[in-house]
């Protein structure tokens, strides 16, 4: 031991510790270790100094001394076997710490597994009721589809139903009209002749057809300045008996009449110029007031009456620059007629016209010029008006006179007289 003496006389003693503590202090580490030299060195101390007392009869026995440092030794190797006990029972009451805290990691997880496990199950549940909604109303959907079917079916057997009846009632129309048409193709009872054609004189005619001309006449001075028929004098009245172009004729207002029915308005021109007709002649074939069938005149050269008879109106010659397009042009006046009309080769006062029956139909009114058109305007969707019917005053600027007649299909007139007369 080192020495030195302190202000009391005793000696205050360093030692040095044991080698079993150093290797403890490795092994344990440096915390404890240092506790338990700190105890050991004190106690040494304190036995150094009771055995070192200036007083012989103070200090201990040294065998006293050495049983005292021997208890304490193994109390110190005791306490040290506890403290590594406690050491090693903390360690695994950490390691148990971390098993809990790991396992209650893993609880944790599984907690949060579960809890996205029920919001997928919510989100399925959800789904699924989407579906099962979806699905109702699909099969709310085509239960009314199914209704609307059936009640479709039920629509279209009752329609079925009408239009068997009403191909029976037109079955039974077109069988009428057949007949009406295989009576009306048969020629006028007045004709001569019932194929090919003729023109026999008809002398009885010629007195009614003056009296038409004169009262047809609108101004009695005369028209524009021109020359009047108020003293007209009819030479002759030829009938035109020409089969195949009655019949011709006969089958285009047939069809107008089917097309018509009732829809059509009668021809009346309001104001001061009325439609004007010939009285009833007795004996001739009737006109057909349903579908529009009037007398008009139509004036034209001599040679190009006996064209027409033979041949019908032909709209394909005539020009387009007319008031109202490419159409044969009639007129309930003589006046209006004799206008076109060209003298003959036998005489400087002989004229030509003739007297047609023309099929005006459903009729266009015209209100204004209608140049440059080859058939009558739309009626409605593909349908065409019939005819144009021009009334005085609508053309030339309002300065038209007379009335106008126009058809585009030569077959809705037919020549029925052809007229010689001399004009002053």
């Amino acid at each position: 031991f080192g020495e030195r003496w302190d202000r009391g006389g005793e000696a205050a003693v360093s030692l040095p510790v044991p080698l079993g503590q150093r290797g403890r202090r490795d092994r344990q580490g440096a915390g404890v270790a240092d506790s338990a030299a700190e105890a050991a060195a004190s106690a040494a101390l304190v036995s150094v100094r009771a055995l070192l007392h200036r007083e012989p009869s103070r200090r201990p026995d040294c065998s006293v001394v050495l049983c005292l440092e021997l208890f304490r030794a193994s109390d110190r190797r005791e306490e040290l076997k506890a403290q590594a006990v406690l050491r090693d029972r903390e360690r695994d009451l950490e390691g148990k710490a971390l098993s809990v805290a790991e396992e209650n990691r893993r609880i944790e997880d599984m907690m949060a597994d579960l809890a996205r496990q029920a919001g997928d199950l919510q989100s399925a549940k959800r789904d699924v009721a989407g579906q099962e909604h979806r699905l109702k109303a699909e099969r709310e959907l085509q239960a009314r589809k199914e209704a609307e079917i059936r009640a479709a079916q039920s629509k279209v057997l009752e329609e079925t139903k009408l239009i068997e009846a009403k191909r029976a009632e037109l079955q039974a129309l077109e069988t009428a009209a057949a007949a009406r048409d295989l009576a009306s193709r048969r020629v006028p009872a007045t004709w001569t002749t019932t194929e090919g054609e003729a023109f026999p004189l008809d002398t009885l005619m010629i007195a009614p057809i003056r009296d038409w001309m004169v009262q047809s006449i609108m101004c009695r001075g005369g028209c524009w300045g021109g020359c009047s028929l108020a003293n007209v004098r009819v030479t002759a009245v030829y009938r035109v008996e020409n089969v195949g172009l009655w019949q011709e004729y006969v089958v285009r207002r047939e069809k107008i009449r089917r097309q018509l029915g009732s829809a059509a308005p009668r021809l009346a021109s309001p104001g001061r110029a009325p439609v004007r007709q010939p009285a009833g002649w007795p004996g001739r074939e009737p006109l057909c007031g349903e579908v529009n069938e009037l007398r008009l005149f139509h004036g034209t050269s001599t040679a190009t009456v006996q064209t027409i008879s033979s041949r019908g109106f032909d709209e394909r010659v005539v020009a387009l620059n007319g008031l109202y397009g490419a159409g044969n042009y009639f007129a309930d006046c003589s006046c209006k007629a004799h206008q076109y009309s060209t003298r003959a080769h036998g005489g400087a006062r002989s004229f030509a016209m003739l007297a047609s029956r023309v099929t005006m139909g459903f009729y266009f009114p015209a209100t204004g010029q209608m140049n440059g058109i080859r058939r009558p305007p739309v009626r409605s969707g593909n349908v065409l008006f019939d005819s144009v019917f021009a009334q005085s005053g609508v053309g030339n600027n309002g300065d038209q006179v007379h009335n106008e007649f126009i058809v585009y299909d030569g077959c809705q007139a037919y020549p029925e007289y052809i007229i010689y007369y001399e004009a002053p």
